[in-house]
């Protein structure tokens, strides 16, 4: 039986103390961010994280973005415009309420973190439905994001370059 609910943007990552793997969804038609286990039982619940924005969410990926050994998230708002934005984690479970980091195009559909330039700090990489764009918001080095830059063809944030230092930037 079903709830009726749309759940899309998956994210699977560690979000607490116990290093236990929880999936995120975002479930529609009201942009609710749901913290699922990785493996349910009768004992775990889902959990609803509070509302961090007043923006539509439309998809959520969770990485250490800062280094500082919390998770925190990543999304994809959408109002009249399309933004990326970060919630830091504050401790198991929580989050400070989002704050954009970069405007992006409002045919975004997605994103994807990870280190796209071997420096060892996460990336968002937002794509579009628009065939061939991307876009790519870096993480600089005194914890601050880079202008959003428009990426032609096929990109991917699921590993290393293929040599150290390799960049295409």
């Amino acid at each position: 039986m079903s709830d009726g609910l749309l759940r899309r943007s998956l994210s699977l990552g560690a979000l607490d103390d116990s290093d236990a793997l929880r999936i995120l969804t975002v479930s529609s038609p009201h942009s609710i961010i749901e913290v699922h286990p990785f493996r349910p039982d009768a004992r775990e619940a889902l959990i609803v994280l509070p509302e961090l924005t007043d923006a539509y969410v439309y998809a959520v990926k969770v990485a250490d973005l800062d280094g500082d050994g919390l998770s925190d998230l990543a999304a994809l708002l959408v109002m009249e415009q399309a933004f990326v934005a970060v919630a830091r984690g504050t401790g198991p479970l929580q989050f400070a309420p989002f704050v954009t980091v970069a405007e992006v195009d409002t045919y975004s559909s997605g994103l994807e973190v990870g280190d796209v330039d071997g420096d060892r700090r996460p990336d968002i990489l937002v794509h579009s439905t628009e065939p061939g764009v991307n876009t790519l918001v870096r993480a600089e080095a005194d914890g601050a994001w880079s202008s959003p830059r428009r990426c032609p063809g096929r990109w991917r944030c699921s590993g290393r370059p293929t040599r150290p230092g390799a960049s295409s930037w």
